[in-house]
């Protein structure tokens, strides 16, 4: 809970600069008002998913659509797609299945466990995701993304992560900490594209604070 706190009290503080910052400018002034919610909802929903509670996924819907919006005023394509077209229906899966899993583990009188991937398993999402990445990456930069590489890589780890995360398997919590470290390096590039892109900022902050929870549900999840 004070991890958790300290998280929320830092970005908070950081959209109130952004929004101070903005002045009269009344379209980065929503965009602010919407990266205020997508970035609390997500750091939110983020923790509670290292504790395998099912309401991460209700913290998660708000999240990936907020950030979706961002993400496309942000010429951020992949995230983008990922979030509308991709998290969304996923998200509602995942909240049907681990509400299942989780009444059906109760049933029987036993805690959820994680799932593990087979070594096949491991083998055919590493083949997946060499020749995944740089085929989106190059299709991202056809559309003018102004990181496609990165982005590409982000995107293609958080499909793969997010099916990890709605069939309960623990090393969603690897994949999604690769997309982190991604994801940071994506808006270090566009600030120093743009050193007055105060959204970078925002965004680095949030995605470094992913990185420590995603460490945190990588404990948690092989207990």
């Amino acid at each position: 809970i004070i991890l958790l706190s300290f998280e929320i009290v830092i970005l908070i503080g950081l959209n109130i600069f952004i929004y101070i910052s903005n002045g009269n400018d009344w379209f980065n002034i929503l965009i602010s008002t919407f990266s205020i919610i997508a970035t609390v909802s997500g750091v939110i929903g983020n923790f509670i998913a290292t504790k395998k509670s099912i309401l991460n996924y209700v913290f998660g819907l708000i999240h990936v659509f907020f950030y979706g919006i961002v993400a496309f005023f942000l010429t951020i394509y992949g995230d983008f797609i990922l979030n509308i077209f991709y998290y969304i229906p996923t998200s509602i899966y995942g909240l049907i299945y681990w509400r299942k899993y989780v009444i059906k583990s109760n049933e029987e009188g036993i805690k959820p466990v994680a799932k593990k991937l087979s070594f096949k398993q491991y083998i055919l999402m590493f083949i997946s995701l060499v020749v995944l990445i740089p085929s989106f990456g190059f299709f991202l930069g056809w559309l003018g993304d102004r990181a496609p590489f990165l982005d590409s890589a982000s995107t293609i780890l958080s499909i793969f992560g997010m099916f990890l995360m709605a069939k309960f398997y623990r090393e969603q919590w690897v994949i999604f900490l690769l997309v982190n470290i991604v994801s940071v390096g994506i808006y270090i590039r566009l600030l120093i594209l743009d050193p007055n892109d105060f959204n970078a900022i925002l965004y680095i902050m949030m995605w470094s604070l992913y990185i420590v929870n995603s460490i945190i549900g990588i404990i948690r999840w092989r207990k």
